[in-house]
């Protein structure tokens, strides 16, 4: 007998369960993010909604926000994190919120969903989001930094280190085919990538200098920059761990930089000691969903990873003096064991960061509805106060990187601002 928990249909289920309202029926959630004049407590969860559904824009408007927060027209890179535009808003009612905002065109949105409700418009000089004709609070696009078409050895240096929020987001090239390097991932690679996840082998004949150079440039324009390095999945003894190094060396050797490794365990725990050498000052390792008979289906070869590998990871990581995060993906299981992840992960002493599922163009799951941004909303403020009771609350975070930066999440912006 097939387990109902365990059926592939099951995240399918949930989902048009809780996220009708949300396309579908724009009243019903206008009265539940607006039920009368806006007000601060809306705006945060206008904060979670943007964070699970982003947001929408006439073609103008639109083209005018990827200009100034991406210094360019392209098309913007899919990936299984966060993808859209440096946005920060929330200042009419005094608060801080920040966002790397998914943003589509209304008059060509994504062939697997519908225009958000939420919109950016255009006011009196000004940006807003706005529901329907209601303005709710004033959006502040942050301005593309200077470094972000500078020229670097041949390439454009925004195609080697991406800018979210100050921190530079960068995939090292992982597998080399014909003599060319590529990104890519080893499960995508031998047809089991997660289903969530659309990341493509990509040519990135990239150096270590390169991402050097990169970091140097935006530290100088930009002392608070951090990194994070990332590189998807190597199946071998230390899951390509080891191909990070040189590029954290060399960005330490050219600047003093916080600089996270998004990496799987390695089996030989000991090795993360080389990349704290190098110069890393933290390691993340995403579970991404907890409970063991969900994750074989939304992860079919990254739950082969025992849940001890990690803990083992995150515990050498701490010895090795480096600050411990892990992503948990809300609404790909139920909340309860998302909850589960969190108490478990904090009891170690680890930090979660937990994401809204968004669905991505590509992935097997990318005709999803995304995560419920009311249950999401009210799964980070519970994951919150787990932290709190383990000493490893958001607030606690020394450093940045993609774990410290908030802008795929709303955890950061809960314990920033007082709700």
């Amino acid at each position: 007998m097939v387990d109902e928990f365990t059926k592939p249909s099951y995240q399918e289920q949930v989902m048009e369960a809780n996220m009708k309202y949300a396309f579908s029926d724009l009243g019903i959630y206008r009265t539940y993010l607006i039920d009368g004049p806006p007000s601060r407590k809306d705006v945060f969860k206008l904060n979670a909604f943007v964070a699970c559904c982003g947001a929408s824009a006439d073609e103008k408007t639109f083209y005018e926000l990827l200009k100034i927060t991406t210094g360019t027209t392209d098309k913007i890179e899919k990936r299984t994190g966060n993808v859209g535009i440096n946005l920060t808003f929330g200042s009419d009612y005094g608060l801080d919120l920040r966002k790397v905002a998914s943003v589509q065109k209304i008059s060509c949105p994504e062939d697997n969903e519908a225009a958000s409700p939420v919109r950016i418009v255009r006011y009196d000089e000004k940006f807003y989001f706005a529901i329907a004709d209601t303005r709710i609070t004033e959006v502040n696009p942050m301005s593309a930094p200077e470094w972000v078409n500078v020229d670097v050895n041949g390439k454009k240096a925004s195609s080697i280190l991406q800018n979210e929020l100050g921190n530079l987001m960068g995939a090292i090239p992982t597998i080399t085919v014909g003599g060319k390097r590529y990104q890519s991932c080893s499960y995508i690679e031998e047809g089991s990538r997660c289903n969530f996840c659309a990341l493509e082998r990509k040519p990135k004949d990239v150096t270590p200098t390169d991402f050097a150079e990169v970091a140097r440039m935006a530290y100088r324009e930009n002392e608070f920059t951090t990194v994070t390095l990332t590189g998807g999945n190597t199946i071998s003894k230390n899951r390509g761990i080891e191909k990070y190094v040189p590029y954290v060396s060399a960005i330490n050797e050219m600047c003093n930089i916080p600089i996270e490794v998004e990496v799987s365990p390695p089996r030989d725990v000991k090795i993360i000691g080389d990349i704290a050498d190098a110069g890393a000052t933290s390691f993340m390792s995403n579970i991404e969903v907890f409970n063991k008979r969900r994750r074989s289906v939304v992860c079919p070869a990254k739950s082969n990873i025992p849940i001890e590998d990690y803990m083992k990871a995150f515990r050498a990581a701490d010895c090795f003096g480096l600050e411990i995060y892990s992503v948990l993906i809300v609404g790909l299981e139920p909340t309860e064991s998302t909850l589960n992840g969190v108490e478990f992960l904090a009891r170690g002493g680890v930090t979660s960061v937990p994401l809204p599922f968004k669905p991505i163009s590509g992935a097997v799951f990318g005709k999803k509805l995304p995560t419920n941004p009311r249950i999401y909303l009210e799964t980070a403020r519970a994951a919150i106060d787990i932290m709190k009771d383990y000493g490893v609350e958001p607030s606690s975070r020394k450093l940045s990187g993609c774990s410290t930066c908030g802008g795929c999440s709303v955890e950061m912006d809960e314990v920033r601002n007082s709700r």
